[in-house]
């Protein structure tokens, strides 16, 4: 099977600069454990973390949005059902019948798990 192109939904926005820095900095570790399980992650965060006041957040939201309908599957990071951007890309992703896992941690057996669990999905 070829690698996957997998998109990393979860928060970005926060109250404090440093809560958006925590939220960009776990959706980085998950995509670096994509990458190294051999498939490519998309991981939008990065894309927009130093763009803050350059375009709004309904441009960013609607770029993402549109990222994510480009990939094979979806990866939710844990605890990321509060974020409204996330579960609006869940919804899209579900209508579109993109695959998407939902992670119970940040360990590399769990992202292996949950991409592998992914792959099985896209090859049925």
């Amino acid at each position: 099977m070829r690698p996957m192109l997998i998109y990393i939904a979860g928060p970005y926005r926060a109250p404090d600069a440093w809560r958006i820095n925590r939220n960009v900095h776990r959706a980085e570790c998950v995509a670096t454990l994509v990458w190294e399980a051999g498939h490519y992650a998309l991981c939008p965060h990065a894309n927009t973390r130093h763009g803050s006041g350059n375009v709004t957040d309904d441009q960013y939201l609607a770029g993402t949005m549109e990222m994510m309908k480009r990939c094979d599957a979806v990866l939710v990071l844990q605890n990321s059902t509060d974020s409204a951007g996330t579960r609006d890309e869940i919804i899209e992703a579900q209508a579109l019948g993109i695959p998407v896992q939902h992670l119970s941690g940040i360990s590399a057996f769990e992202v292996r798990r949950c991409v592998e669990l992914l792959a099985r999905r896209l090859a049925a």
